[in-house]
């Protein structure tokens, strides 16, 4: 089967339908694509990429997700199934492989996983960063003694720890005109 879908790729013959149902197997066990109502001459690579990433997706729903990339793997290549891996979410699949998906929760992020997994490429929820270098740690210091030192100045800090009350009774500033909390209890302005 996957070798047909290499030949329509180096056609540039793009299915639109490539689900599982579209996938019949003779009397011999071979498998044939057929229902080609909705193909496309002349395709774009994304165009030929949503194919395989459709096919596996529906066949992922049938058979066990670690099958259907091997053996994509072993005839298509990692480049074409690389390739394939951003069509690989709900939204770019048919109506009938989310509602298979929907059936069968989990089935469409094993397939990628075990794509990622396959090809050893990163899972983007978890981003892989290296340990933090000198130069880092400098430019983390100096932004935490800028905002330590600089913020309190330009907000003119010392002007309002001068302007605060000192105590519960009896400070030297002046009342407030709008009232003020004495113990517990609110006392409106004079």
């Amino acid at each position: 089967m996957w070798r047909q879908v290499s030949r329509l790729r180096a056609a540039r013959v793009a299915h639109h339908d490539l689900v599982a149902a579209s996938v019949l197997v003779d009397e011999n066990g071979e498998p044939w694509l057929v229902d080609f109502g909705n193909a496309l001459t002349g395709a774009d690579d994304h165009a030929l990429d949503a194919d395989v990433a459709e096919l596996m997706a529906s066949l992922s729903l049938c058979i066990e997700p670690a099958m259907v990339v091997g053996s994509a793997l072993d005839v298509l290549g990692p480049d074409v199934v690389a390739a394939a891996l951003p069509s690989l979410a709900p939204l770019p699949l048919s109506a009938a492989t989310r509602a298979g998906e929907r059936a069968r929760p989990g089935r469409l992020s094993a397939l990628r996983r075990e794509v990622r997994r396959r090809l050893d490429l990163p899972d983007p929820r978890r981003p892989q960063f290296g340990p933090a270098g000198p130069a880092a740690r400098v430019a983390v210091g100096a932004g935490a003694a800028l905002i330590l030192v600089g913020v309190p100045l330009l907000g003119g800090a010392t002007a309002v720890v001068g302007s605060v009350e000192v105590g519960a009774g009896g400070g030297s500033a002046a009342p407030s005109p709008w009232g003020s909390w004495r113990g517990s209890r609110w006392r409106p302005p004079p």
